[in-house]
C-alpha cells in the first residue's frame, strides 16, 4: 500500500514550496500549476509481460493484481488519487524490463521552475525501479531524449530539470521499466501517471508567441529566438557585445569594428549585415542591461 506520508508530504512541499518561492522572489515567477501527461507518444512492449499475447497491461491498485490483465494505454493520462483506496483506486500501466511508455504533455507548458518539476507515480507493493528520460519533442527517437534519474516504486519521484541543465519546454516523458517484480499479475514499474509544473497561461509581454518564462526577449518580439553567442539573451534584446551584463561605449566601439560587415552577434534584428537598423537597436539599450530574457542566462548567474 501507498505511504500516505510520502504522498502526502510531496504534495505539500510541492505546493508550498512553490508559493514561498515566489513570494520571495526578486523577479516576477509566473504562476505554476501541476499538470498531467495528456496522449501517449509511443509505447514498446519488450515481451516480458506475463499477458498472453503481449500488450499492454495493468489493473487498479488496491488491491495487487492477482492475474494477467489487458489494459488501455491511457490509464497513464490525467490525474489519479493521492492515496488509493478499494473505494477510490488508481488505474496503472505496468512497465515490466525493457518495456517503455512516452507520454506527452499538449496541453500544459513544462518547464524547469522552483525545485522539482517531474513527477513520476508507482503504485503496487513490488517496489519496481524505472528509468526516466525528457525531450522537447513529441518524438519516438531515442537520440532526443535526456536522462534525468531513476524513479522509485511504492511513492511519487520528483525530478529537477535544472539538475541536468534542461533549460527548454518538455514536451514528452519517456518511462523505461527495470524489473519483473510483482508478477505474475502485473510485473514491472507499476506507472500511475505522470505530473509536472504547468507554466500555461503565463504573459507573453511582447505577442511573439512564447511565454515570458520561456522567451529569450520578453520585451521584443522574436519569435526565431536567434542567440548567436548563447547566453541565453536574443539578439533582438542583446547589444552587450563585450558580455560584462551593460550596454556602453565599449559595446559602441566593437559594434563600429564590425560595421557594414555580416557579424552575427552585431546583427541584432538578423538580416545578415551589421548596419544603421542594428545601431537604432543598439541605442535604445543603451546604458542598460542586455535582455531581460526568461531563459537561464549568463546576466542572471544561470550561464557561465
Amino acid at each position: 500500500m501507498l505511504d500516505f506520508s510520502k504522498v502526502s508530504f510531496r504534495r505539500c512541499v510541492v505546493r508550498w514550496g512553490l508559493l514561498l518561492l515566489m513570494f520571495n522572489a526578486v523577479h516576477t515567477v509566473p504562476a505554476q500549476t501541476l499538470g498531467f501527461a495528456d496522449t501517449v507518444v509511443e509505447f514498446f512492449d519488450s515481451g516480458e509481460g506475463t499477458l498472453p499475447g503481449g500488450g499492454p497491461q495493468g489493473g487498479v491498485y488496491p488491491p495487487p493484481a492477482s492475474s494477467p490483465t489487458s489494459v488501455s494505454l491511457s490509464v497513464v493520462l490525467g490525474d489519479d488519487p493521492d492515496v488509493p483506496t478499494v473505494a477510490n483506486p488508481a488505474d496503472y500501466l505496468s512497465l515490466p524490463q525493457g518495456s517503455f511508455v512516452t507520454v506527452g504533455f499538449s496541453d500544459d507548458v513544462v518547464f524547469d521552475g522552483p525545485g522539482n518539476d517531474i513527477f513520476i507515480n508507482e503504485v503496487g507493493d513490488a517496489d519496481e525501479l524505472a528509468d526516466i528520460y525528457v525531450s522537447s519533442q513529441y518524438s519516438t527517437d531515442p537520440a532526443d531524449f535526456v536522462f534525468i534519474g531513476q524513479a522509485n516504486g511504492n511513492t511519487i519521484s520528483g525530478f529537477d530539470l535544472a539538475a541536468i541543465g534542461f533549460a527548454v519546454q518538455v514536451r514528452a516523458v519517456k518511462i523505461v521499466g527495470l524489473g519483473l517484480g510483482g508478477a505474475p499479475g502485473a510485473p514491472g514499474f507499476d506507472l500511475a501517471n505522470v505530473e509536472a509544473l504547468n507554466f500555461e497561461g503565463s504573459p507573453d509581454e511582447d505577442g511573439d508567441g512564447l511565454n515570458d518564462n520561456v522567451d529569450n526577449c520578453i520585451e521584443i518580439a522574436n519569435a526565431d529566438q536567434r542567440d548567436t553567442n548563447g547566453d541565453g539573451i536574443g539578439n533582438a534584446c542583446d547589444a552587450d557585445l563585450n558580455g560584462d551584463c551593460i550596454v556602453n561605449a565599449v559595446d559602441l566601439g566593437l559594434l563600429r569594428l564590425v560595421f557594414f560587415s555580416p557579424n552575427a552577434d552585431a546583427d541584432f534584428n538578423g538580416d545578415n549585415i551589421v548596419n544603421a537598423i542594428d545601431l537604432g537597436i543598439f541605442k535604445v539599450s543603451f546604458f542598460a542591461p542586455p535582455g531581460p530574457s526568461g531563459l537561464p542566462n549568463a546576466c542572471d548567474g544561470a550561464l557561465t
